[in-house]
């Protein structure tokens, strides 16, 4: 948590360990969650950002664990949390990564990852989660991987195909985004 961060904002409500975390580092936190979600850990809950109309500029921190990727329009929602945050407010983003070696495997035999009700709406990849967080009116500071998964029989497919591709773009479940508002 930044120094002297007074309100945080949790879009999705996605990690309340990492909100409970939050707290026990800042002493008088004030935790708004919007979604659904556990009472106990928040201060107020507002079923959507709409909710939050006429506190633009109030937060000190937002965090979007996983919920940029259930719209369908995360730019959209990327650009409605930044205009909730103070000028200079940090803010945390993570997206699952649909260039992974499972799903781009996936797609080489025909199949694609079928959207669910609770599943992505739009999948990022990380120069797509870069794009929408600087389209957003946020200066990306960090994009890091979470978790990997072996893409060595993936990338050997594609050596035999002349494709010259990064492991690690293959490898990495998830992307997880710094950045500040503009």
């Amino acid at each position: 948590m930044p120094a002297g961060a007074r309100r945080l904002l949790d879009d999705g409500m996605g990690n309340p360990a990492a909100v409970e975390a939050a707290r026990a580092q800042t002493p008088g936190l004030h935790v708004t969650g919007v979604g659904a979600g556990a009472s106990g850990t928040y201060d107020r809950i507002c079923p959507s950002l709409a909710d939050l109309a006429g506190e633009e500029g109030s937060f000190d921190v937002a965090v979007a664990l996983g919920s940029l990727p259930l719209c369908d329009a995360p730019w959209e929602r990327a650009a409605r949390l930044a205009r909730l945050l103070a000028p200079g407010g940090r803010f945390l983003a993570s997206a699952a990564n649909v260039a992974r070696a499972s799903v781009v495997e996936g797609l080489l035999r025909g199949e694609f990852p079928a959207p669910s009700p609770r599943g992505p709406r739009r999948w990022l990849t990380r120069r797509s989660l870069r794009q929408v967080l600087e389209e957003s009116g946020f200066a990306v500071e960090s994009i890091e991987a979470v978790g990997t998964e072996d893409s060595g029989p993936l990338l050997s497919r594609l050596a035999c195909l002349g494709v010259s591709a990064s492991a690690q773009e293959f490898s990495v479940k998830e992307w997880l985004a710094t950045g500040r508002r503009l």
